[in-house]
């Protein structure tokens, strides 16, 4: 590292000294010090109203990490929403701190409201010392143009996967087709793929603030809400397929991929820029075009009948996911982009 300031790393959520990164960056004597949100609550992310309270503590975060640093340091956004929060203040007090965003998403947005984000993003990202990164190489252009900023300041920077699971997990088959997330799930195409296929078992697991109040759910769907994490993953842990449906291009759905290769899962994915880099076509699982319902459902009754290519695509998944994404790896991607900032 060609910098000897301290990085500030904020995370958004309470701090249980297992953040890999800052562990990889003290292994390496690096200086850092982890910023978290200690009263931070999941309610603030399932229930619609209190996400201006989740905001809010964002920007007090933000305050925290510029009081507490010096123009020397470097601040890194775990969330990319912390950073343009951050960014924006220190815009505004005519600060010069080097910040980089991380895992960058921009929601679609339409009329008054993609206004106003294009003037945040693109005031924010203007700075001479912001940078962010994105995973997949097709996010470099996307974002420089839809936000008018010089692409040289994106970086890519794949999404790692963990190597076991914080808690113990019953990795069986129980007979059913399982799905969940957040953002961006096209549970329209679940629903109506479950509704072709009343003999098979569906299991679902959402943010009710996410899922369309007009939808029906056919009777052959077991719906779950709000899970914690370790509830979502025993969930797919005894499942027989994951599938992971998405309604755009975002880079959604990573950490879904991740932890069905953590259990030798088969999963078939919506082909977005993104998922393409983890996912190779009946190799480490199946693509399929967006919102085609048709292809889906053929796909989920060839590995339904096909216990040998279900235990193949799982196996190589979880080789793959190892190999290619690793923490080490992502380390060392994620020092390269720092020195190329500080150059």
């Amino acid at each position: 590292m060609k910098r000897k300031g301290k990085i500030f790393l904020l995370i958004d959520w309470i701090n249980d000294g297992k953040f890999f990164l800052e562990q990889e960056l003290k292994r390496e004597n690096i200086s850092v010090e982890l910023l978290d949100i200690p009263n931070y609550s999941m309610k603030d992310r399932t229930v619609k109203f209190r996400i201006l309270n989740l905001y809010f503590k964002y920007i007090i975060q933000a305050i925290k990490a510029l009081r507490m640093s010096i123009p020397e340091d470097t601040i890194v956004c775990w969330n990319f929403t912390t950073g343009i929060a951050i960014g924006l203040l220190n815009r505004f007090s005519f600060n010069k701190r080097t910040i980089l965003a991380l895992n960058m998403i921009a929601h679609p947005s339409s009329g008054f409201t993609s206004k106003i984000r294009y003037l945040i993003f693109h005031f924010v990202m203007n700075h001479p010392k912001f940078y962010l990164t994105v995973n997949a190489s097709d996010y470099i252009s996307i974002n420089a143009d839809r936000f008018n900023i010089s692409p040289k300041k994106i970086f890519v920077l794949h999404d790692p996967v963990k190597k076991e699971f914080d808690f113990d997990i019953d990795i069986k088959d129980n007979h059913y087709v399982f799905s969940g997330g957040e953002a961006q799930r096209d549970w329209q195409l679940f629903f109506n793929v479950a509704a072709q296929m009343p003999d098979v078992s569906f299991v679902g697991v959402a943010r009710r603030k996410f899922l369309s109040p007009g939808l029906i759910i056919p009777p052959n769907v077991k719906m779950e809400y709000d899970v914690d994490y370790q509830s979502f993953s025993q969930l797919m842990g005894a499942s027989s397929i994951v599938i992971l449906p998405l309604k755009s291009d975002l880079p959604c759905g990573l950490i879904v991929i991740g932890d069905a290769g953590l259990m030798n899962k088969p999963i078939i994915v919506t082909k977005t820029p993104s998922t393409t880099n983890y996912i190779i076509q009946n190799e480490t699982g199946i693509l399929v075009e967006m919102h085609n319902v048709a292809e889906m459902k053929k796909q989920i009754q060839h590995l339904l009948i096909n216990e040998s290519d279900r235990i193949r695509l799982g196996k190589n998944l979880n080789a793959y996911m190892a190999q290619e994404f690793s923490i080490q790896k992502y380390f060392k991607d994620f020092k390269s982009i720092l020195n190329s900032i500080y150059d």
